[in-house]
């Protein structure tokens, strides 16, 4: 007699088949709705359903298993890895939280147990490619993720090169299998990947109904509700009121308030994504912005005025983001990273908890204890909304001075203008900066400028080997600026077309010698492709668009997109190119050299 299973055993073969039945019956789904997605399925369809309503009520069976959505129940996404979700989908407006965990979850199921002991089951070699830099670790499960996002908007940027239009992160899960190529020759998802990119859509619809990927918020502000008073102790407030006199931005009573959300001033907190002690640093963070090489974070007396001190930084390093209060952006800073503020104009869209709003919940808690009062000199918003920018986002990248050669001082304008300003704030002059979305031809016989081009990070301007004239199929590199003497450095934005959303697209053509700015080959280029100069053609990949980002001493920086690749110009390694480095493509991202001036000769 053969022994029976056991009821455990049972009941684990049933949920399984269960499991395997529900993914099973919603890909079947998605077959009929992409089968209603053509006009001869729609037409067979109509026809259907009304021969069956002569039939009687069982047509009603038919409609719903089409009409639902489509979802598959993924994993919850683990705490520690939802603001590292929420700052990658910023990398191309394709993707989004919801989007980028359903892709990690397709490909692993958030576990680091495959093959290749990753979280998006990356191989070595497209580790190597996609890793956000060359330090990364594929152990660092945040650097996993922001590959993947590099990676897929890559990839769309490649198909939309091919012809493709609409939304096109379908197809860019497609072709992380079978190429941008494939997916091009098929004019969309090839069968072979249909069924593979329908699981990875039903978690994304999934994910979109849960609550920490959610981009609208859903309620309340978490630990903000919260209403019993907690008193600081007496030992806390010298500490406290150090960390409030650091800069007149940041108080004590702000100081006592930003504690209170975010550890209920426990001095022996641990969070799961590895924040401790009472002012709930991160590793990186701490090691920022720590006020001694031998300064503990647990230490609360060491941790309160650290905090001090990155509020004051934070809220320097965001102060010209366009239409943000700095203390605001600083604690969203605080708790999602400066990078991710800055790329996303503001406080990121989602249902997460923001800092900032808990922390105004308490401020008026802490304005009534006397023994933490100080002046506030700046207003303070009542709710994080009046954090969000009313233009595109504009501020200086981490660890940088705000001020270039422009206009860092009255002396300077006075050089530049040739009149006297006697130290007094003057009005910046409009500049004549080629239009970033008004649709012309030519501006000029010869385009907009010259200019030169000049880096933010590295203060150093785009140029081409030697004087003069340069080489045919020569290297683009950045060098010193020449700011007077006669050199090729120097540049026209030759407008050409204008693109779906409105942007102008120019060649960068030298007036030296009539090259344009060139990636190589035709169409979308490699990521970390070397830039070249050669004749300029429309029929080729030279178009490049501007993206306002950031504003420093009286100049505009810009983004240089390359709309074929849908990559930026960039100096090889985070903002350490020095004189002779060539110029490259890589996906667009903040906190590095993407950042560019145009720079009229007469400015400098």
């Amino acid at each position: 007699m053969l022994p029976r299973p056991s009821e455990e055993s049972q009941i684990s073969r049933y949920a399984a088949q269960s499991e395997s039945m529900t993914e099973k019956n919603v890909l079947k789904r998605a077959r009929w709705r992409r089968q209603l997605a053509t006009t001869r399925a729609r037409v067979e369809i109509m026809a259907l359903f009304l021969t069956l309503i002569l039939f009687g009520a069982v047509a009603f069976a038919v409609v719903p298993a089409v009409a639902n959505d489509d979802k598959l129940v993924g994993e919850p996404v683990p705490e520690d890895l939802v603001p590292a979700i929420v700052a990658a989908a910023l990398s191309c407006p394709s993707l989004n939280p919801p989007r980028l965990a359903a892709q990690i979850m397709a490909a692993s199921g958030f576990s680091e147990g495959g093959p290749h002991g990753n979280i998006a089951a990356m191989d070595p070699a497209s580790w190597a490619e996609w890793r956000p830099t060359s330090s990364a670790r594929v152990t660092d499960r945040a650097a996993v993720v922001t590959a993947v996002a590099r990676r897929t908007c890559q990839l769309v940027g490649q198909v939309r090169a091919g012809g493709l239009d609409g939304d096109l992160w379908p197809a860019a899960v497609a072709a992380e299998e079978v190429g941008a190529a494939a997916v091009v020759q098929a004019k969309g998802v090839p069968k072979a990947q249909q069924q593979r990119v329908d699981r990875v859509s039903g978690y994304a619809s999934w994910y979109a109904d849960r609550d920490e990927l959610a981009t609208k918020p859903r309620g309340g502000v978490g630990a903000a509700a919260e209403t019993t008073a907690v008193p600081v102790s007496d030992d806390l407030v010298p500490a406290i009121q150090s960390a409030g006199a650091i800069c007149s931005g940041i108080t004590p009573v702000r100081i006592a308030a930003q504690l209170r959300a975010l550890s209920n001033f426990n001095v022996n907190l641990r969070s799961a994504d590895g924040a401790v002690g009472i002012a709930q640093f991160t590793p990186e963070l701490w090691q920022t912005y720590r006020v001694s090489k031998d300064a503990s974070a647990w230490d609360p007396q060491h941790a309160v005025v650290s905090m001090g001190k990155a509020m004051c930084g934070l809220s320097q390093e965001l102060r010209l983001l366009n239409g943000g209060d700095p203390y605001v952006l600083a604690l969203g800073a605080y708790q999602w990273g400066a990078a991710v503020i800055r790329q996303a104009g503001g406080l990121p869209r989602t249902s997460v908890p923001h800092l900032a709003d808990r922390v105004m919940a308490h401020m008026a808690e802490y304005e009534k204890d006397t023994r933490l009062t100080v002046p506030v000199k700046d207003k303070v918003p009542q709710k994080s909304e009046d954090a969000k920018p009313t233009s595109a986002p504009s501020a200086s990248p981490s660890g940088e001075p705000d001020a270039s050669p422009s206009a860092p001082s009255s002396a300077a304008a006075d050089e530049a203008t040739g009149k006297k300003t006697g130290g007094a704030a003057t009005e910046t002059p409009k500049r004549a900066q080629p239009p970033v979305k008004a649709p012309d031809s030519g501006g000029s016989a010869g385009g907009y400028g010259p200019y030169f081009i000049f880096n933010h990070r590295t203060k150093l301007c785009v140029d081409e080997p030697g004087t003069g004239a340069g080489k045919r199929d020569g290297p683009v590199n950045q060098d010193v600026c020449v700011k007077k003497a006669a050199d090729n450095q120097e540049w026209q934005f030759v407008p050409r077309a204008v693109d779906s959303e409105g942007y102008q697209l120019y060649w960068i053509r030298n007036p030296d010698d009539g090259y344009c700015i060139d990636p190589p080959g035709l169409g979308a280029a490699p990521n970390e492709a070397q830039l070249n100069v050669t004749g300029c053609y429309d029929q080729d990949n030279q178009y490049f668009r501007l993206e306002p980002r950031l504003t420093s001493g009286g100049w505009q920086y810009y983004w240089l997109r390359n709309v074929a690749s849908d990559m930026c110009m960039e100096v090889p390694g985070g903002g350490t190119g020095g004189s002779g480095a060539r110029l490259q493509m890589v996906p667009c991202l903040t906190n590095d050299d993407h950042d560019w001036a145009l720079v009229g000769k007469a400015e400098w």
